[in-house]
């Protein structure tokens, strides 16, 4: 016991000792950022001069003459370059590190369900990078200029990601041609292209049976932008809400559409009559002060307010537009894909391992192991019409996302309403990816959709070229662009959008005690950001993220290599009843 007590028995074995790469690493850990910053600069400061002054002062965490040390004996010293380096220190520390974009839910182990993956991002504790996350509740922004790889980096990776329905503006048609083998994979595929030898068809009037319908559609009709004239576009407003009220009441259902619309821009006196008399004969109250709204104009002004209403109608009356607007393709309707996915998503969360799109492992007759594709639930929309086509059919383009983004609001209103809001395990929401949105003109519904703070069901994805594009069409496009929950700029082309990008960055303090931007907008619009993008996101500093090219992504070209052969032979849906093909020459 004495023994014990005076440590003759203790245990000899030699206690650990930190090794010095132990306390290096202590050392550094207990840096502050800024300072890890200058401590990987040491090695190249050390061809140029003394740091021993520098490392007394980190040591002994002496921050004033740390400053001094470098503004009077170090940077003196260095090469310019290097001295540029050493007066940057500390802008690192302003960008968000794993932790931050893990604490913002954008980096998880397990994915959600529908997730978005934005771009890549360094990691601080493992090895290369790893890729931002979106999921859940909110909407999304990306401005990037003409060229600077919107589609490769942003919109095609998603398509071939993504399992829940989508809507896709697709201007050049490029983004059916490289995705829609998968799309196929994923559910069934409808494209509208007026102008290419085969198109889907999708009448806008099929989806209006109330005064609130019409006037929502006629709001998309007629405006062309958020400006313009109140007087004229109120009563061109009224004057087509009646039209399209009347044609759906008169009409056979072969007519109702907006050829006939436009074709009653021209009425004997007698038809006008029997035009108001069957707006007042309706029983709505609306219908008859609309009816009496329209009779009271005098000749002259309604025959100016049916030249106005004529302007922006006569889009409607080309034959390309005519063919793929005078009904609508079994299948191609808003309500109908929500609900499949609705759906679908009850089905996946009872049985998640036969949840598509995937490969389904079962035993053959002969025993062998075999596999066959499991097709999901999500449906594909693409509206393709060429580039130099965007301006002239910008109205009916307006309509037609116009209407499929209310449809699918109202069937998520409604299905929200009857679940009582009921959280799922599994919820997919409809992704909306609307490039060259502002060349649209504008379209409230958007920032209605927007405005919707709680969006489960609901997903849009704006794309710009800058923020005047989008500011000269969104008078409230602050307002807009503050409700999208993620918002990313790359490769910015005008120096506005670079200076409002460096602006929000903000300013930060160097080691020298100097204070710049965080990135300036010549760097923006530098080499130095060439492949990367700056994302704003709630709850977390700014990000800045390497763009996901799918070109030079290898899980997808891989995956793209493995399964596209097969797809690329399968048509869009089982039944392509409704398909319009151009009658042949």
């Amino acid at each position: 016991m004495l023994g014990w007590l005076f440590g003759k028995n203790k245990d000899t074995k030699p206690k650990y000792q930190a090794s010095q790469m132990d306390k290096d690493m202590a050392f550094y850990r207990a840096l502050s950022p800024a300072k890890q910053e200058l401590y990987h600069l040491l090695e190249e400061i050390k061809q140029h001069t003394s740091i021993f002054d520098l490392w007394k002062a980190m040591v002994e965490n002496n921050d004033g003459d740390l400053q001094r040390i470098l503004l009077s004996e170090i940077i003196p010293q260095c090469p310019p370059d290097l001295q540029e380096k050493i007066k940057r220190v500390g802008k690192g520390v302003a960008w968000a590190v794993e932790n931050d974009i893990a604490r913002a839910g954008m980096s998880t182990a397990t994915p959600a369900w529908d997730v978005l993956w934005l771009g890549w991002f360094d990691q601080q504790f493992g090895d290369g990078e790893a890729l931002l996350q979106f999921s859940g509740e909110g909407h999304l922004l990306t401005v990037a200029p003409t060229g600077a790889g919107k589609g490769q980096a942003h919109i095609i990776p998603t398509l071939l990601d993504y399992k829940g329905p989508v809507v896709v503006l697709d201007p050049k048609g490029e983004n059916y041609r490289e995705t829609a083998w998968f799309r196929r994979w994923c559910g069934d595929v409808y494209k509208w292209a007026p102008f290419d030898d085969e198109t889907d068809a999708f009448n806008p009037l099929d989806y209006v049976e109330t005064y609130d319908d019409a006037r929502v559609l006629a709001d998309l009709l007629v405006r062309s932008s958020a400006q313009g004239d109140p007087i004229w576009d109120s009563a061109a407003v009224n004057l087509v809400t009646g039209l399209m009220l009347y044609v759906k009441k008169t009409r056979e259902p072969a007519l109702q559409n907006m050829r006939e619309v436009c074709r009653l821009l021209a009425p004997s006196e007698e038809e006008y009559q029997e035009f108001l008399t069957s707006l007042k004969e309706m029983g709505d109250e609306r219908m008859l002060e609309l009816a009496n709204r329209i009779s009271r104009l005098p000749e002259k002004t309604r025959e100016s307010v049916i030249f106005n209403l004529d302007t922006h109608l006569d889009v409607w009356r080309s034959d390309e537009i005519t063919r793929a607007t005078s009904e609508t393709t079994p299948g191609f309707h808003p309500a109908s894909i929500f609900l499949k996915q609705d759906t679908g998503d009850i089905y996946v969360s009872m049985n998640p391992d036969e949840a598509g799109p995937t490969i389904k492992a079962f035993q053959g007759q002969d025993g062998a192991v075999q596999h066959a594709y499991v097709r999901g639930h999500g449906d594909s929309i693409f509206i393709v019409i060429p580039t130099d086509k965007i301006r002239t059919y910008a109205g009916v383009l307006r309509v037609i996302i116009g209407v499929i983004l209310k449809e699918f609001s109202k069937v998520a209103a409604e299905t929200e309403k009857e679940t009582q809001g009921e959280r799922r395990d599994i919820t997919t929401p409809t992704l909306f990816l609307l490039d060259e949105l502002p060349q649209l003109g504008y379209m409230d519904v958007i920032e209605n959709a927007i405005a919707i703070a709680r969006s489960a069901r609901i997903r849009l994805w704006l794309f710009a070229q800058d923020l005047v594009q989008l500011t000269g069409t969104y008078p409230k496009a602050g307002s807009l662009i503050a409700n999208c929950r993620t918002k990313m700029f790359f490769k910015p082309g005008d120096p506005s959008t670079a200076q409002y990008i460096s602006g929000i960055l903000g300013e930060v303090t160097s080691l020298t005690g100097e204070k710049t931007p965080l990135a300036t907008p010549q760097e923006l619009m530098g080499p130095d950001y060439d492949d990367k993008q700056v994302v704003f996101a709630r709850g977390a500093p700014p990000i800045k993220s390497r763009l996901r090219f799918k070109y030079a992504d290898e899980e997808l070209t891989q995956f793209e290599a493995q399964h596209r052969a097969y797809w690329e032979k399968q048509p869009d849906r089982k039944e392509l009843d409704g398909r319009l093909s151009k009658p042949s020459a």
